[in-house]
Formats: C-alpha cells, sequence, structure tokens
C-alpha cells in the first residue's frame, strides 16, 4: 500500500505531464511569415520552423530569382517577419496564398514567389481575374475589397 506521500509524490508528477502535454497540444505547427527586401519585393512563405528553412538565406537555393537577390542585398539588409502561427497547415497555406496574392508576390515586378494563388507565375491578366474569383468564394471577401487591397499595395510599391 502506497503512503500520502507518495500519492502526493504521483500526483506532481502527473501534473507535470499534463502541463508538458497541454503545451505540446497547444504549440503551433505552422508559421506564416514574409521576408522584405530593400528594392520592396516579397517572400511570402510557410515553415514549421522558419529559422531553420531560412537557413540564413540558403534554404532558398532552389527560387533562382530569390536566391540572387538575398546574395545582392545580403540576409542582414532584408527585413524577416513572423506573422502568424497556425495549428493546422491547411489554415496556414490559405494565409499564405492570400497573402502571395493581396502582394502580388508571384509577379516578379513585386515579389519572388514562384507560384500565386491558382499556380501560375507572372502577370497575366486572366490569371488574376481567376484568382479574385477564387478568392471571394472562398474567403468569402468582396470582389472590392481585394481589388482596393491590390490597388493600394501597388501605389506604395511604386513609390
Amino acid at each position: 500500500m502506497k503512503t500520502q506521500q507518495e500519492i502526493i509524490n504521483r500526483i506532481n508528477v502527473l501534473e507535470k505531464e499534463l502541463k508538458q502535454l497541454k503545451k505540446e497540444l497547444l504549440k503551433p505547427n505552422y508559421y506564416l511569415y514574409a521576408h522584405i527586401f530593400p528594392n520592396n519585393k516579397y517572400y511570402i512563405g510557410i515553415a514549421k520552423e522558419p529559422e531553420k528553412r531560412w537557413a540564413k538565406g540558403l534554404g532558398y537555393r532552389a527560387n533562382k530569382p530569390l536566391y540572387n537577390a538575398i546574395q545582392q542585398y545580403g540576409w542582414d539588409k532584408i527585413k524577416h517577419i513572423v506573422i502568424q502561427d497556425y495549428k493546422e497547415k491547411m489554415y496556414a497555406e490559405s494565409a499564405e496564398r492570400l497573402l502571395i496574392f493581396i502582394f502580388n508576390a508571384g509577379n516578379e515586378h513585386f515579389g519572388y514567389n514562384k507560384i500565386s494563388f491558382v499556380g501560375d507565375i507572372g502577370t497575366n491578366k486572366e490569371r488574376r481575374e481567376k484568382e479574385l474569383k477564387y478568392i471571394s468564394k472562398h474567403f468569402m471577401i468582396k470582389r472590392e475589397m481585394l481589388t482596393e487591397l491590390e490597388k493600394a499595395f501597388q501605389k506604395s510599391a511604386t513609390k
């Protein structure tokens, strides 16, 4: 038979284990981030461990335009922002694609992302129209608001 002290000790251990389990369960799994370059171009991404993903710029060697810009400006001259954390990947990916759209980061004039919301890259107006329709429907955001956000960003980016 256990003594009262042994029972109290076991309860304390269980409380610590429960606290650790809660901490792990509440821990975000994905982080949405942005790199803002001195030329005012953006790169938007998600990662489980941003610092590890970034690897001080070396994590982007597969994206030549992005990697070249990192080499040109230097990692320390680029602003790195963790915007939001998410428990589930699908929410992180949705937010990532929405920001890529808003900042037009899939357009070589505004950013270094290789994909846009509908998967294409470049400045094609038909692609942007598809993106507007998709985002309006899935995020329940008025098209007028998206158009205003896009115009405001493009205006500020050209200053």
